[in-house]
C-alpha cells in the first residue's frame, strides 16, 4: 500500500449514477448497530513494530517507523506531513496486555486506576499483574481526521501511552486553558474549537530509540466540522462507540514509560 498523507479514498472514488436508479433512501445498513462498525485506532509505528519490518507477515509495503498506521484499514500516513485532527472527547483507560514473550495481545480495557493496586512496578516504571500481564495507562482521544482536500472527515481514536503519555498530559493542559471569544465574551473553549496538526519526531534515551507525537494548533475549526465533532462527541459519551483493538496487537513494551 502506498504512503498516503491522510485519507484512504477521495471524491475521485465516488461513482456517478442516474437519479432514477435509487428511488428510496435505504442503504442496506438500516439494521446495523455501532457494534457492526469499526472505529480505527491511529498508532505510531515504532522501530520494533512488525508492520514496518519487510520480513514480517504483517509488513505493510511502504511503512516505516515514525509513520501513522490505521489498524482497521491498514492505511499508513506520513509522520512528517502529519494528520490534521479535531479532538472531540478524551478518556483515560488502563489497558491490560499480554507480554510479547507470552504470545502478546490485548486482554481488557480497565476503566480506572484501581487495577494498579494489584500490580507491582518494574524497573522502567511499568505495572505488572501477578500473572505477568502489563497494565498500560493510556490517554485516548476520539477525534476527526480532516483531509486537506476538503473531503469528508473520518472518526478515529488516537491513543497516547508510554512516553507519549507525557505528550497527552501537556496537550490536556493546553486544551484546558484554551479560550474563545463569542458574543457573550471570552470563555473556555471546548476541545473541538481548534484543529491541530499531529506529526512525529524521533527520540532517544540511553539504548531506546522511538517516535513521539508532536502537536501544533493549526487554527479555528470550521463551523460545519464543529457540528460533526459535537455529534461524534455525543455518540462517544453515549457509550455507543466500540473500540476495535485487535487481540493480536502488542504493546510497545520495549519503550520506556513516561519520564
Amino acid at each position: 500500500m502506498a504512503e498516503k498523507d491522510l485519507m484512504t479514498h477521495d471524491d475521485k472514488d465516488i461513482a456517478i449514477f442516474d437519479d432514477d436508479l435509487f428511488t428510496d433512501e435505504g442503504t442496506g445498513l438500516e439494521e446495523a448497530t455501532a457494534d457492526d462498525f469499526a472505529t480505527p485506532l491511529i498508532r505510531i509505528l515504532q522501530p520494533q513494530n512488525p508492520q514496518q519490518m519487510e520480513a514480517s507477515d504483517k509488513y505493510i509495503p511502504g511503512a516505516k517507523a515514525g509513520m501513522f498506521w490505521n489498524n482497521v484499514t491498514g492505511a499508513i500516513y506520513s509522520g512528517e506531513t502529519g494528520l490534521r485532527i479535531v479532538p472531540c472527547q478524551f478518556e483515560k483507560r488502563y489497558i491490560e496486555w499480554i507480554p510479547v514473550d507470552q504470545g502478546g495481545g490485548m486482554v481488557e480495557r480497565h476503566l480506572d486506576a484501581s487495577i494498579l493496586k494489584q500490580c507491582t512496578q518494574g524497573e522502567k516504571g511499568d505495572y505488572f499483574l501477578p500473572d505477568g500481564h502489563e497494565i498500560v495507562e493510556t490517554g485516548q482521544y476520539y477525534a476527526l481526521l480532516v483531509p486537506e482536500d476538503g473531503s469528508e472527515a473520518e472518526p478515529a481514536i488516537i491513543p497516547f501511552a508510554k512516553t507519549n503519555l507525557k505528550v497527552s498530559k501537556q496537550w490536556n493542559s493546553m486544551l484546558r486553558s484554551t479560550k474563545i471569544r463569542t458574543s457573550q465574551g471570552v470563555r473556555l473553549a471546548p476541545i473541538y474549537a481548534y484543529t491541530y496538526l499531529l506529526t512525529t519526531e524521533i527520540r532517544q534515551k540511553d539504548t531506546y530509540v522511538w517516535y513521539n507525537s508532536v502537536l501544533n494548533r493549526v487554527g479555528p475549526t470550521d463551523p460545519d466540522l464543529i457540528r460533526v465533532a459535537q455529534a461524534f462527541r455525543d455518540v462517544v459519551k453515549s457509550g455507543e462507540i466500540i473500540v476495535r483493538q485487535d487481540a493480536t496487537e502488542t504493546v510497545d513494551s520495549d519503550l520506556p514509560d513516561a519520564f
